[in-house]
């Protein structure tokens, strides 16, 4: 979080008053300087003057905000996307990039200066005004190849679509009822990683408000809700049932969208999904309307191929990011210039997360409690000893809890330490942690307990792990692993449930 820096904070009527053009006017300025030949000069401590280099690569926010600042009509406008030219009727029966036409800097600044001779916005083509940004040397707003995948996924299609699926569930089909959800949401047994993330109940005027998209959950909320839904209610729903299919297509279009790494052939793929996934959401809800998020997932194979993951760029971060200056405008009480003031606040954590030695840094290790023990107490004492090179006698630390760059490793979890040569992955049981030093990661190994992948369950949309029947153990350090993140084993509500684990995202590619 200490790499997202604040670029300006303004008053929602001060923007409303005077727009963008006029709030972004100096850091346009400075722009053009970066953007330039002879760059800027800045003074660096204990190096002098230097000349720095810089543009503007690309703009994360949500649809108002984007549409507001590159000059769009709003996101209720018939013409509403600013990758291409599309209309509310054409997003209900083209499902592919194809189909439509795409927005292009010619034609954009066309469309813009008809406007500007006109005097207004012209619905045929969804511009209202010019973007400010679209001045400096190497953006335009038409090749700005981001949209949101918080905001148009989590905020919007899932939350969208979950409560069709649940509504036809609960009160359609009969396969369970809200009660017994909302008992499974508050009982279910999460992952670690989703201990501060846990869904919400559900309300009954919730769910039967199908005009209302919203389901009453946060955004990493309904992350987590969506991503457990399989396991919580798979053994109420019947394979092949139809509403269910279109939950699981939809995972499977989340498990693409939300990789971190992605191939060009993935992106391919991933379009083929997400025409499938539109033409069955309005096979089995021919009454109901695509919103415009659903269309923007047209978008996301090229913008992916043209930008990278998209979730590397979600305002995911940039909204907690934001929760510090909204928690200290509660605490300061300071309202005379409350932008100077949480400016002023920012600016001095900043520099203090900075500081070299300050007693709040998140250093790159932290390790919890632990104990001294000898090699030969452990689990897989003879592959520690081998790895460590060191006697079965010798002494050790083994951890209880060490976190990495904010990622936190315990016995018990598991983690992906491999794919093997017919694209399965290879998950292993963390045993124990030892910890060598305090300065790195390359101090800290794992000694892992490998398990056999028993295939990925469609229904559950999880990976089934088992034990071997004879222990293998590997020790391993952080960087040897195929994914940094651990996940925890997970049940359904099966008399006999297996062990799951479920991924937030598709890590075949992380190779």
């Amino acid at each position: 979080m200490s790499s997202i820096h604040v670029l300006a904070m303004c008053h929602t009527i001060d923007l409303q008053r005077y727009g963008f053009s006029t709030i972004l006017q100096p850091f346009i300025k400075e722009m053009h300087e970066l953007e330039s030949d002879e760059g800027m000069e800045i003074e660096l401590d204990g190096i002098g003057k230097e000349k720095v280099h810089g543009t503007l690569v690309s703009v994360a926010a949500d649809t108002l905000a984007a549409h507001e600042l590159f000059g769009f009509m709003s996101p209720s406008a018939n013409h509403f996307c600013r990758m291409c030219l599309a209309s509310r009727g054409d997003i209900q029966t083209k499902f592919t990039e194809e189909q439509f036409q795409l927005r292009t800097i010619e034609d954009h600044d066309e469309h813009v200066a008809a406007v500007l001779e006109s005097h207004h916005a012209n619905p045929e083509t969804g511009v209202k005004k010019e973007c400010i940004l679209n001045n400096l040397r190497h953006f335009h707003c038409t090749t700005n190849y981001n949209f949101d995948v918080m905001h148009d996924m989590l905020e919007g299609v899932c939350p969208f679509e979950v409560k069709l699926i649940l509504y036809q569930f609960i009160y359609v089909d009969h396969f369970l009822m809200l009660d017994e959800l909302n008992q499974r949401i508050k009982s279910f047994s999460y992952a670690y990683s989703d201990h501060k993330n846990k869904p919400s109940g559900i309300s009954a005027a919730c769910i039967r408000n199908v005009n209302d998209h919203s389901l009453g959950q946060k955004a990493i909320q309904m992350w987590c809700l969506i991503r457990m839904l399989p396991l919580m209610i798979g053994d109420r729903i019947p394979v092949g049932n139809d509403h269910y299919e279109l939950l699981l297509l939809l995972l499977r279009c989340m498990d693409l969208i939300f990789a971190p790494v992605i191939t060009k052939g993935g992106t391919l793929y991933l379009k083929q999904l997400i025409e499938e996934h539109h033409s069955y959401f309005k096979e089995l809800f021919p009454d109901k309307r695509l919103i415009n998020k659903h269309h923007h997932m047209i978008h996301y194979p090229r913008c992916i191929r043209m930008f990278g993951p998209l979730i590397t760029a979600s305002c995911l971060k940039y909204e907690l990011k934001h929760n510090f200056s909204k928690r200290l405008g509660h605490i300061m009480c300071n309202f005379k210039n409350v932008c100077k003031s949480l400016a002023t606040r920012h600016q001095i954590y900043q520099c203090a997360m900075w500081s070299d030695g300050h007693p709040g840094i998140q250093t790159e290790i932290e390790c919890g409690s632990g104990q001294i023990l000898t090699i030969d107490s452990l689990v897989g004492s003879n592959k520690i000893a081998e790895v460590l090179r060191k006697d079965r006698g010798s002494e050790v630390f083994v951890a209880n809890k060490v976190t990495l760059f904010g990622t936190s490793y315990m016995p018990n979890l598991y983690v992906v330490t491999g794919i093997d040569k017919y694209d399965e992955l290879q998950f292993s049981c963390i045993s124990s942690i030892i910890v060598g030093g305090y300065k790195n990661a390359t101090d800290v190994h794992l000694v892992l307990k490998r398990c056999k992948n028993a295939g990925f369950k469609k229904h559950n949309h999880a990976f089934m792990v088992e034990e071997l029947a004879v222990n293998v153990f590997d020790v391993v350090g952080v960087d040897d692993l195929v994914d940094h993140i651990p996940f925890s084993c997970l049940s359904t509500y099966e008399e006999t449930s297996a062990s799951y684990i479920s991924t937030r995202s598709s890590l075949y590619n992380l190779r």
